[in-house]
């Protein structure tokens, strides 16, 4: 498995999960020397420099940082409805929604409400304090 956290001018990273009980272990989605940069003003930002990374199955994902770190971009590249500037996104599993539909989360509530809300699109009875 390969993981490769760095990440150039930002404080953004990804972290994996323990595998959860009975877990397969295939990958995913694999990440291959994926780099992705915005140009605005004259400017241009890396969010992403080069990130190696296979999602396995059967685990669960936090990608964690600061405002401007990359999270989005990130979603929207593992999603599929936006591509890196140079290297590659491999997915072997359908994307579901909210991935699938990065629009998905309303803008107006914090992430906890929002995971409540998703997980009671799914069925499930989730109380936010």
């Amino acid at each position: 498995m390969r993981h490769n956290f760095a990440k150039k001018r930002n404080s953004g990273y990804l972290a994996p999960a323990l595998p959860e009980e009975g877990s397969a272990g295939s990958s995913m989605i694999q990440l291959e020397n994926v780099f992705k940069y915005y140009r605005s003003n004259g400017h241009v930002k890396i969010v992403l420099d080069h990130i190696s990374m296979d999602f396995m199955a059967g685990r669960s994902y936090g990608i964690l940082g600061v405002n401007g770190a990359g999270k989005s971009t990130m979603m929207r590249l593992l999603a599929g409805t936006e591509l890196p500037n140079s290297g590659r996104v491999r997915r072997s599993a359908r994307i579901s929604w909210p991935l699938g539909f990065s629009g998905g989360l309303h803008p107006k509530l914090t992430g906890r409400e929002n995971v409540a809300f998703v997980a009671r699109i799914y069925g499930h009875d989730v109380a936010v304090p």
